[in-house]
Parts: structure tokens; sequence; C-alpha cells
């Protein structure tokens, strides 16, 4: 019986590994070191940047984000504790039956798996025990104590509430339109910070308050595209909405776009594009701490820009800047950002087309 269960025990490992490995396969992504893609085809009904991976025990779900969050990450699976657990639970099952005489005494098993041996029963000659019997609580060498092993980490933090992450799904209109979140209200995931401002997720929105000047910006480049988010800033805020930027912009004339929020004594107040056009003076101003919203629409070289519904930029670029990242600028005073989305537009699906067949923006 202990030569049977060892058997059983090595093929559930056997087993084990198979459905791990074949589970770990399904979880390939985007290798982080990979260079930055520009915006291809295909998006979520989540949004773009929803939503990393949820364990629970073996089983993950994931809720990826495609065609243009970069690099997602994955929950690590720790094979050994796993193959360990699940020997362990197999083996307390498989020792715990019991043996009925049906003209005696009930005996059960014990932790070996065989009977004891009555009261009045001979001592055996050790020298006929078999060699190859042992205790069929000895764990396999390939599978070491589930307690020992390291513990796969977390793949979200404890904060993340993945039931309201799927709550915040566009609706079916926006969804059949092309919208897509860039901010899915509870995490940075396809942002990034380029100086030491104090970005942070509050209230699903995105907060800086205080640190060196910079940008957070998402991890991809796009090119023609729609978006629109909202925006809360103090009277004497000086901030901003990249749009096609390069990492570090240092000339708003030639190396991005950039949709100003400032006060009105900025020669650029809050709805312009800074050193390419000033805002309109139909645009009413925008009142401080208020949320208010901004639209822009930057197709090929002509960009058209919106302060709460009303239009205060239409400006021809011919200065050929085609694709750049997005970015939320933190200069001066406090300001916070909610309900970013983009709507990509210009692409369409190529049919059994070779990757030679695109024609994607420089």
């Amino acid at each position: 019986m202990a030569r049977n269960l060892r058997f059983q025990s090595t093929s559930l490992i056997s087993q084990s590994l198979s459905r791990i490995n074949k589970f770990v396969a399904g979880l390939s992504v985007a290798n982080p070191s990979s260079s930055e893609p520009l915006l291809g085809i295909g998006f979520s009904a989540i949004g773009l940047s929803a939503i990393r991976v949820a364990t629970i025990g073996l089983a993950t779900v994931g809720i990826a984000t495609v065609g243009c969050s970069g690099p997602i990450t994955k929950a690590p699976v720790d094979l050994v504790a796993a193959v360990a657990a699940q020997t362990t639970t197999a083996q307390t099952t498989t020792a715990e039956p019991t043996t009925t005489q049906p003209t005696g005494p009930t005996t059960t098993t014990g932790e070996t798996g065989e009977a004891p041996e009555p009261a009045n029963a001979q001592p055996q000659d050790p020298a006929k025990t078999k060699p190859d019997a042992k205790p069929a609580t000895e764990k396999p060498a390939a599978a070491k104590p589930a307690a020992d092993a390291k513990p796969a980490e977390a793949p979200l933090d404890e904060s993340i509430d993945v039931e309201a992450l799927l709550a915040a799904r566009l609706g079916t209109d926006d969804l059949d339109l092309g919208w897509i979140r860039l901010f899915d209200g509870q995490s940075l995931l396809g942002w990034k910070s380029t100086s030491n401002a104090n970005w942070k997720v509050e209230n699903s929105e995105i907060v800086a308050t205080e640190g060196d000047a910079g940008f957070l910006m998402t991890e991809v480049r796009f090119s023609d595209y729609e978006i629109e988010l909202e925006f809360f800033a103090e009277d004497n805020t000086n901030s901003g909405v990249f749009l096609r930027t390069s990492d570090n912009p240092e000339d708003p004339a030639k190396d991005c776009y950039e949709l100003n929020i400032a006060p009105t004594d900025n020669p650029f107040p809050t709805g312009s594009l800074v050193a390419r056009a000033k805002v309109s003076e139909q645009v009413d101003e925008p009142v401080g701490q208020e949320w208010h919203s901004l639209h822009a629409l930057v197709d090929q070289g002509h960009i058209q820009c919106w302060v709460n519904g009303q239009q205060s930029v239409d400006y021809n670029d011919t200065t050929g800047l085609s694709a750049g990242k997005i970015g939320l600028q933190f200069r001066e005073g406090k300001i916070r950002f909610r309900n970013i989305r983009i709507r990509p537009i210009g692409y369409s699906v190529l049919p059994n087309a070779n990757k030679s067949d695109w024609n994607e923006p420089a």
C-alpha cells in the first residue's frame, strides 16, 4: 500500500506540473524591456489602463489592457508551493479511508495507510521486511513543504477593488464609438512620472500637490485621436495636458502641443496651445476650485480644443509632429484630473495583412 501511495503522489506531481505549465504559458505578456509601440488596432472593453491580474488560489482572472497600454504585469506562480500543497491534500485524502472486517472488530488505518496490528500479533522479523516499504507520509523529493516555499507575490495592491473596476466600464454607446479609458480610477497603471512630484490616486482622481515640475506620461505614443478629461485647479495653478509630446519636451512650439491650464494673466491662459495659438476670446474664463472639462481633437496637422464645450483653439500645424505621448503636467499649484478617456481615429483592420503592409506613424 505504501508503494501504491507513493506512485499516486508522483503521478499527481507530474499532472500538477503539466497543468501549471499550461496555465503559466497562457499568462504570457509583453516583454517590459521591449520598445514602446505606437497605437495599433484592437482595444479592450474595459479601456486602456485597466486592470492588471487578479489571483484567487491557483485560478487567475486577467483583464488585460489591449492595444496601447504597454507592458502588463502578471501574477508569478510558485510551482513548488502549488505542487506541495496539492500533494499534501491528496495524501491526507488517500490515508483516511477505514477498513471494516465482515465478522470482527472494526479497525481504522493509521497515518501510513495500513491497518494496525492486533494486540496478540507476533513481532515481525526485521530481516523479512521489504526494504522498499517506506512510510506513505514521506513527501517526494520534488515537492518541498509548503511552509518552506516562497509565497507568490500579490499582483494587486489590497486597496484595488476589482468589482469597482468592472463597474467603471464604459457604456455600450461609448464602446461602439471607440472610446477607451486611459485612467482606471484606482491606480496609475499605464502611466509613469518624470519627476519626484507626488502623483497619486485619491477619490478616483489623479492628484499632484508638491514636488519638482514634471509630467505623468502615458507609457506609449499616440498619433490621431480625440481625448476628453476633467480638471480641478486652484487659482494660481499652472498645469496642462501635453499632446503628441516627447519624453522631455523643451519647446512647445516644436516637440509637443501644450493644452494649457493657467490663470488669465498668463500669456496663454487655459484652453490655449502654448507658443502656437491663444484661447479664443469667446471662451468663458474657468472659475478656480471647480471641475472643468477639456476636449481635444488631434487629426494629422489639425488641432482643435474645447473648454467646457466652448471651442478655444482651431489650429493647423505644419511642423510635421505626427505622434507622441500624452502627459499631465505638474508645475505650480495643486492639480487634479479625472475621467480621462481617448478615442483613436484613422485606424482600420487590415485582413490577412503582413506587418510590412502596415503604415504606422513615424
